[in-house]
């Protein structure tokens, strides 16, 4: 069907078409619905067989829409190229097939005359070539705004990426989150992150399910997480040993901290306690060294992990007393402890978060912190940093999701955590175990990581630390 005015003698036999102010809501309203091509029986035309080496009949079908002088009714002419289409309207009445609805310009399919082709040029140039058909070899079609529509299926894509973004960190979580602990549990990661997340339980009515993966320094479990979907249902707990196996494992990692991740926040951190079992005979750091030094090699040190803080600052301890002890790694900090506690091995740089009940206990004895100064959460220990000046290390918790996670899931899971650390239980925990809140933005995790990786390479080389 044509849309426009105009009288059936005018085309052939064609409906007669409708006025313009008829459609000027649907104009206004529907634009697109006049540039949505079908193909039917409409759409062919006869082509007159009288011209020497062409053969009549009808045409191959061609998407279109039909076209004639009436496209005016919805302002498709007027200086632009019209739609063009090829359409079965035919010439006034008395006219052979085919022929064209002006005695002097023959039909589209016929071979024109030069001095015809010349003259119809002219006119259509002359009249903004409102009837002149656009249609271009192999049925394509010249359209006012044709690269917009163009453009239509990349834009509606993208409107609909973001509406899904935006829907899903709106809903989120809609179903359990995994969260991944790449230690063994029982150790002060695995604790800290089963208090913590027990408040988004109750913040989102949602189960996140803390998952441990020890084993490869945290490797495991960290590869496990920058490999599953970036949805936001998978995120990483780790330990600032995450920044030291940018060096220890250089060349063998199957992924890049900084590029692969996408910082949450930088939870908390806590200070690392010089403890021995009771059974050594050292009530202090400097009677530790002189036993050490009088007995090379006889003592062992527990490590939470290769790679862990507890092992460089144990690699410190050797490097700046300038010492000589075997090093025991385990898979994670409650079994390096309970190693300690059972007197497998002599002594340790333990995470404060596990050596503070064993100490009040009197399991371990505790000789000093690794912090700049002393700590109000263990009054009466000395700081390893006035004794051995540069020994200074703490162990960091934070969070991290798949690289790609959508930011607003990221902001989401951020604002969450923020409002867990003040919640009372996560608060008593901190201060029973001398755990510093940090709840830092994702972008200051992000700049502490580059800059934790800078710090832990120097000790690395230094101490010729290779992965066990």
């Amino acid at each position: 069907m044509c849309y426009s005015a105009g009288h059936r003698r005018q085309h052939g036999n064609a409906s007669p078409c409708l006025e313009k102010r008829s459609f000027a809501v649907l104009h206004d309203a529907l634009p697109l619905l006049f540039f949505q091509f079908s193909r039917s029986s409409d759409t062919r035309m006869l082509h007159p067989p009288s011209l020497a080496g062409q053969r009549g009949g009808y045409e191959k079908p061609r998407y279109g829409i039909t076209q004639c002088g009436c496209a005016r009714a919805f302002g498709l002419d007027g200086g632009h190229r019209a739609l063009a289409g090829q359409g079965k309207h035919q010439g006034p009445l008395g006219k052979r097939q085919g022929a064209g609805i002006r005695g002097d310009v023959r039909a589209r399919r016929g071979k024109p005359e030069p001095a015809a082709a010349a003259q119809r040029r002219v006119h259509h140039q002359e009249r903004g070539q409102d009837q002149a058909p656009a249609l271009r070899r192999g049925g394509e079609v010249a359209v006012p705004g044709m690269k917009a529509l163009k453009a239509l299926p990349l834009l509606s894509l993208l409107c609909a990426l973001w509406l899904a973004f935006s829907a899903l960190a709106q809903g989120y979580p809609v179903k359990p989150v995994r969260v991944v602990v790449p230690f063994a549990p029982g150790g002060g990661t695995d604790v800290q992150a089963r208090v913590l997340f027990r408040e988004l339980n109750e913040q989102f009515r949602q189960p996140f399910i803390v998952d441990n993966r020890p084993g490869a320094s945290g490797l495991i479990g960290a590869e496990a997480v920058v490999n599953a979907p970036a949805d936001g249902y998978t995120i990483l707990f780790t330990t600032a040993t995450l920044a030291s196996n940018a060096t220890l494992y250089k060349g063998t990692m199957k992924f890049d901290p900084v590029k692969d991740t996408a910082p949450v926040m930088w939870v908390s951190s806590t200070p690392l306690v010089l403890i021995v079992h009771p059974g050594v005979a050292a009530k202090s750091p400097e009677e530790l060294i002189d036993l050490l030094k009088k007995s090379p090699g006889r003592l062992n040190a527990a490590i939470n992990v290769p790679g862990s803080t507890s092992h460089l600052a144990a690699e410190m301890f050797k490097q700046l007393a300038g010492l000589s002890f075997t090093v025991v790694p385990y898979k994670g900090g409650g079994l390096s402890m309970a190693a300690v506690m059972s007197g497998e091995v002599d002594f340790q740089f333990a995470e404060g978060l596990l050596a503070a009940p064993q100490i009040r206990g009197g399991r371990v004895r505790a000789l000093a912190v690794t912090t700049p100064t002393p700590l109000a959460g263990f009054p009466g220990l000395p700081a390893m940093n006035g004794i051995l000046p540069g020994l200074v290390a703490d162990n960091w918790f934070a969070i991290y999701a798949p690289a790609g996670t959508p930011r607003e899931i990221v902001n989401t899971i951020n604002r969450a955590l923020k409002k867990a650390l003040e919640a009372s239980a996560v608060r008593a925990l901190f201060e029973q175990e001398s755990l510093a809140a940090v709840g830092s933005t994702p972008e200051e995790l992000g700049a502490h990581l580059r800059r934790e990786i800078d710090r832990y390479a120097e000790v690395i080389r230094k101490g010729n630390i290779t992965p066990q």
